[in-house]
C-alpha cells in the first residue's frame, strides 16, 4: 500500500482579504512556479454570528465533474479540536 504524507496548514487572519492574498500566492506557487506538486486550499470566513456556513459540497462537486469518467471520494479523518487548539496557540 502506498503511503503519502499530508501536512495541514491553518492560518488565522485578521481579514478575509489577507487570507485571499495568501490563497492566491500559494496557488501561484503551484500553477506558475511549479514548486508544489499538489495542494488543496480553502478560505473559510465566519458569519457575523460567529458560525461557519456548512453545505453539501460533496454532491455539488460531483455534479460539477461532468467530464470525469469516474469520480472517487475518500473521507479523511482529522482531530478538529487539535487543529483548532494549534491555530489558537499560533495566535498567541
Amino acid at each position: 500500500m502506498a503511503v503519502d504524507t499530508f501536512i495541514a496548514f491553518v492560518g488565522v487572519y485578521d481579514s478575509a482579504a489577507d487570507a485571499d492574498a495568501d490563497y492566491q500566492f500559494i496557488k501561484d506557487l503551484h500553477t506558475k512556479e511549479g514548486l508544489i506538486d499538489a495542494y488543496d486550499a480553502a478560505v473559510v470566513e465566519h458569519r457575523p454570528d460567529g458560525k461557519v456556513g456548512v453545505s453539501d459540497m460533496g454532491a455539488k462537486i460531483e455534479r460539477a465533474m461532468k467530464r470525469a469518467r469516474k469520480v472517487e471520494a475518500r473521507e479523511l479523518k482529522a482531530d478538529t479540536a487539535e487543529i483548532e487548539a494549534d491555530a489558537k496557540s499560533a495566535q498567541a
